[in-house]
């Protein structure tokens, strides 16, 4: 007893230890698949695989990048969003969700002309794998998934044989089984009925991959579609100096020049206070660049006008500021005065006039550049204008802080567009639909052979067993040699028709080097052995009178 406790507890521990470990195992697979599930599978989290050198070092060629989606952004974070040019990972470096984020790569001097909203990023980077997206870009191609299936459907089958192999380990002919022992031996292999069930739903889920293949393969994988692709960008920039009256506040007559950052988004921080009783002109320097993506052949006229406006539903007053000016090859640059005295006159006589004061008012500054030619091979004939506000409230001039203006502008362009299958919840790209089922079905059907050659290996006894399975019993102890005598039949086939002759049964034991089958008559007990002695090519050799061993009562 003591034995079988110990062989108890020795069990005992390895079952605990086995349920903890599949616990283990299944809350960690929860929780991966929580944090990692993919947003097109609707998760949070977006894969991202780095290909350029625009976020260097930051970001390199190869890295996997995986972004979640946040509720809200700020300067600084790394983003992933999907531009006309495909999806881009950079820097936030100012912007709005509202009015749309200014986006630059670490290893650039200028940003994306594309400015997305909020609700167009993916997220923003949660965890970086270094050289992560090597690996799954070589998963992608068809032809290397399924050298990966087949070679780990080759290691399966191959470790499943040597289990086998492990399992079929003689035993005595004569062993009896002990006390503590299961009174049966080792089973002779796996059982035919369900090998062949297995090879069945095998075959039949690979005819389905089948079918799946065949169906992708009727499918296009493209089709051509008109895609928006950035042709040429407006880039605007400001420069303003406001002379002052010399004063204690203002001892050199002047504040400024003020100019945007070379890099950045163009804001900049507010000057000291401008009161407009000492505010005398303010002088600003417009330049204007097209930025194309193509060679650009362009000419243009840049003017500009100032408008004076009271609010949105009040007055306004536009006044010309400089004439129409020609230029050529994309760039161009305005000088502009705007005497302040002049434009607080007019205000104050406005008022005078309709005796409608308002609590603000507005000085813009509207430079118009309009340009043809073309960019890229595209004919161009297009406008863009750019203000420049300062609010008059208060006795002071607030100046616009954002110097930079751009607006970018795109084409229509004839492309390819990746045809994909919809699935619930998925959408699978054609092209790996098909390979992933000629992969299945390759997969599914060679198991299914496969499984069907194990049967097969067995030899004619293991079809016959399953054709005549409906008549054996198997029993757990060895025949009693009672009474008659032991005669041998030439296959098991011959002992299942003498089993209906006689409406019986046929018992089937099985000890370490194969299996008895008998069938007990009126006069006589008849046998057919799997075991096989050297030098006969058919059953076991009958013994004298009845074949060994017999437990004798």
């Amino acid at each position: 007893m003591s034995g079988g406790r110990r062989l108890l507890g020795g069990l005992a521990a390895p079952g605990i230890a086995w349920r903890a470990a599949c616990l283990v195992f299944v809350l960690g697979l929860a929780a991966a698949a929580y944090f990692l599930w993919p947003a097109t599978w609707g998760g949070q989290v977006s894969y991202v695989m780095v290909a350029g050198t625009s976020m260097e070092p930051t970001l390199r060629a190869g890295d996997l990048v995986l972004v979640r989606r946040s509720s809200t952004y700020a300067p600084g974070d790394v983003v992933a969003y999907r531009s006309p040019a495909g999806t881009l990972v950079h820097r936030i470096v100012g912007g709005s969700e509202e009015e749309g984020f200014a986006l630059q790569g670490d290893n650039r001097g200028t940003t994306d002309p594309y400015r997305p909203r909020g609700d167009e990023l993916l997220g923003k980077m949660w965890l970086r794998v270094p050289s992560g997206a090597i690996p799954l870009d070589y998963l992608r191609r068809p032809v290397n998934m399924l050298v990966l299936v087949a070679s780990l459907a080759g290691l399966l089958l191959l470790g499943a044989g040597a289990a086998q192999r492990r399992r079929r380990r003689p035993r005595s002919l004569t062993a009896e089984p002990g006390p503590s022992r299961r009174p049966s031996a080792l089973p002779d292999g796996p059982d035919v009925g369900l090998v062949l069930a297995a090879a069945s739903v095998l075959a039949l889920l690979g005819l389905v991959a089948l079918g799946s293949a065949v169906y992708g393969f009727t499918r296009p994988t493209q089709l051509p579609v008109a895609r928006q692709v950035p042709l040429y960008q407006h880039d605007g920039r400001f420069q303003y100096l406001l002379e002052m009256q010399p004063s204690t506040l203002y001892p050199e007559g002047r504040l400024g020049p003020v100019a945007p950052p070379p890099d950045g988004n163009g804001e900049v921080s507010p000057p000291n206070p401008v009161y407009s009783r000492l505010a005398r002109t303010l002088h600003i320097t417009y330049h204007y660049r097209l930025q194309g993506q193509g060679p650009a052949e362009v000419t243009g006229e840049a003017a500009a006008s100032l408008l004076i406006s009271a609010g949105k539903d009040a007055w306004s007053k536009s006044l010309p500021l400089v004439p129409a000016q020609g230029f050529s090859g994309g760039e161009a640059t305005l000088t502009m005065a705007v005497d302040l005295e002049q434009v607080q006159a007019t205000i104050r006589t406005i008022e005078a006039e309709t005796g409608y004061r308002a609590q603000s008012y507005a000085i813009v500054v509207l430079p118009a550049v309009r340009v043809r030619g073309q960019v890229a091979g595209e004919p161009v004939d297009d406008t863009f204008q750019a203000p420049f506000t300062l609010r008059l409230e208060g006795g002071q001039l607030v100046p616009e802080r954002q110097l930079v203006r751009r607006e970018a502008r795109t084409v229509s362009r004839a492309a390819w567009q990746e045809q994909a299958i919809a699935l619930p919840g998925l959408e699978v790209p054609v092209d790996t639909w098909r390979w992933v089922s000629v992969g299945a079905a390759a997969l599914l059907l060679s198991l299914a052979v496969a499984a069907v050659a194990v049967v097969a290996a067995r030899g004619p006894l293991a079809w016959a067993e399953l054709v005549h399975r409906s008549l054996i019993v198997e029993v757990q102890s060895p025949p009693e040699a009672e009474g008659g005598p032991w005669l041998a039949v030439a296959s098991l086939g011959d002992l299942a028709r003498l089993a209906r002759l006689a409406e019986g049964a046929v018992f089937k034991w099985r000890y370490g080097a194969g299996a008895l089958y008998f069938v007990k008559g009126a006069s006589a007990t008849y046998y057919f052995s799997s075991a096989r002695r050297p030098g006969q090519a058919g059953h076991a050799a009958a013994p004298q009178q009845q074949p060994a061993p017999f437990r004798r009562p």
